[in-house]
């Protein structure tokens, strides 16, 4: 997992496919996104945005992706993101082919991150993470994930 700011993120070019066009999609700002799931054009990511309420820790699942890397950009608010390697997660309680997501039920403890406006968790196949949880008490928050081949 990596987690920097938003205006960095062409530095993760050799990792991250098409960086140069994330880099562009960003370049006007965090205002007038678009406000739907969107392809982005000539690129291999798909823009989901959300309006979300962060969790408390123990509402969090643990989730994991087999064949896509997620990007999470906050564009309001702050959300804690916990991670551990996904081997770590074992007690499988559902995988969701068409969104590539595998939920479990494990109680192991990881590592955790604060993830604020304006920065970008980038989550591989190998990384267990749960998102979105509160850093404090929960609150309203706005963010998009990009969901691209690993």
């Amino acid at each position: 997992m990596i987690v920097d700011k938003l205006e960095n993120i062409g530095r993760y070019k050799n990792i991250i496919p098409n960086c140069e066009g994330l880099a562009s999609f960003f370049s006007k700002g965090l205002t007038g996104l678009p406000s739907e799931r969107t392809k982005i054009e000539g690129s291999p990511y798909v823009y989901s945005p959300f309006k979300y309420t962060t969790k408390l820790p123990e509402t969090a699942r643990w989730e994991t992706h087999h064949t896509h890397m997620d990007i999470h950009v906050v564009i309001k608010g702050a959300e804690i993101l916990d991670w551990i390697p996904a081997k770590h997660v074992t007690q499988s309680v559902e995988y969701v082919a068409e969104r590539d997501v595998e939920f479990f039920s494990d109680t192991v403890k990881g590592s955790q991150v604060l993830v604020e406006e304006g920065y970008f968790a980038l989550v591989m196949p190998e990384d267990a993470h749960k998102p979105a949880i509160a850093n404090g008490e929960p609150a309203e928050g706005v963010k998009c994930v990009f969901k691209g081949d690993a």
